[in-house]
């Protein structure tokens, strides 16, 4: 009976917001820069790159997108207004295999509906309406022998909206639909890192962000994902020996954030609050394994099923979010290996409902922090860290499961 009646609510918050958007076009707005996009079959990138002996470097570049906009004025202001519709998979494959590299990148991208405005010294009105009915996936394989830096980052996300203004006002609204699966994995499998490895992985349903300098910014949304899908993100990374090494893994339902200074920033309006309804599940993993490491050893896993967060400095802010989540939020964080000299490893697993955070830096400035947070989360939320290391200088590990979590924060002088 409590499932229904806040479905019922969540209906009826979503109509409002779309009858009044917090974004409104201003007097004397210039004429409109209009997108419409439907894609109706798959976006397919696959990247293969051997390194059969050695290389001093090597970039493994993988991106697909299924819809792609953006207007980017360098000064005045801009009225922009985007449709996008993929009704087909989004896949991104890279892979960098074979000897020895100095320096090794892998950078796999996946993008169901992709929408960017901004200006500079100028207003800006910015609309966007993305709904993404089929799968993303983007995978990154590294397998190769001695390395001295090596990184890979692995990013899927069904739909990206970002707005950004310089001394003007930004006025941002959008709507955001997944039904589909979203899906990240890294692989790597190398002898050695002598100096760093980082990997990042990041696997996000909706994706909203918007932020502005000397500006007035206000922001809604509303995000959506459907029921029976999966947000996945997996790191599996192995070395024989490696140096400050880090693989951390983030998987999120619906996010939107909001980053302001010096002007009034409010994510959402009281009336006409940012809707957040997560109905997939959430799903995180990050597993190191090391024979032997250096320095430091890092595992670390995210998820959440919504997460809202404005932060500002020396002006006034605001928060108005409505969260609900249905889908389960699952993380698992893993190192195993040892250190026999001295190196600190560290492993933590964090897995929230939902979270709100409003943060407001007062430097100069006597601001004042409000806001409204609603937040319903029926689905579990469980965190696991696993830890085994023989031999090391410190270990620390940690798990977190949170069902919601808002934090509202001024500080200053």
């Amino acid at each position: 009976m409590t499932h229904t009646k806040i479905k019922l609510m969540s209906a009826a918050a979503t109509l409002a917001l779309i009858a009044a958007p917090a974004a409104t076009a201003w007097e004397g707005a210039p004429a409109p820069i209009v997108l419409d996009q439907v894609q109706l079959n798959q976006t397919v990138s696959d990247l293969d790159v051997q390194v059969t002996g050695h290389a001093n470097d090597a970039l493994a570049a993988s991106t697909a997108v299924g819809n792609s906009g953006a207007a980017l004025f360098k000064m005045g202001s801009i009225d922009y207004d985007a449709t996008q519709a993929n009704h087909g998979d989004v896949a991104a494959t890279g892979s960098l295999t074979g000897g020895n590299v100095g320096n090794a990148h892998a950078a796999t991208t996946a993008y169901g509906n992709s929408s960017t405005a901004g200006t500079w010294m100028g207003n800006s009105y910015y609309r966007a309406d993305q709904v993404m009915n089929g799968d993303t996936s983007a995978s990154t394989t590294i397998n190769l022998g001695a390395t001295n830096n090596v990184a890979a980052s692995t990013t899927a996300a069904a739909n990206v909206s970002v707005s950004a203004s310089e001394y003007g006002d930004n006025a941002a609204f959008q709507t955001q639909d997944v039904n589909g699966n979203v899906i990240a994995n890294t692989d790597v499998d190398l002898c050695c890192a002598n100096s760093s490895g980082t990997f990042v992985t990041t696997a996000s349903g909706n994706v909203t962000s918007s932020s502005g300098s000397t500006s007035t910014s206000i922001v809604g949304a509303v995000q959506t994902t459907q029921a029976g899908t999966l947000i996945q993100a997996a790191s599996d990374v192995y070395m024989h020996d490696g140096n400050d090494i880090v693989s951390a893994v983030t998987a999120s339902g619906n996010s939107a954030i909001l980053t302001n200074e010096w002007g009034y920033a409010s994510l959402g309006r009281q009336g006409s609050e940012v809707f957040q309804g997560n109905d997939a599940d959430i799903d995180g993993q990050s597993y190191v394994t090391l024979d032997h490491w250096s320095g430091t050893a890092t595992s670390s896993a995210y998820g959440v099923g919504n997460s809202s967060m404005v932060s500002n400095i020396g002006s006034d802010t605001a928060l108005h979010t409505i969260q609900n989540n249905y889908g389960n939020v699952s993380t698992t964080a893993s190192l195993t290996g040892q250190s026999w000299v001295g190196g600190a490893g560290h492993a933590s697993a964090i897995s929230i409902g939902n979270a709100a955070s409003a943060t407001l830096c007062n430097t100069c400035g006597d601001g004042v922090l409000s806001g409204t947070v609603s937040q319903y989360n029926a689905g579990n939320t469980t965190a696991t860290t696993r830890m085994n290391t023989p031999h090391a200088g410190s270990v620390i590990g940690s798990a977190s499961a949170i069902g919601n979590s808002a934090t509202f924060t001024s500080n200053g002088d």
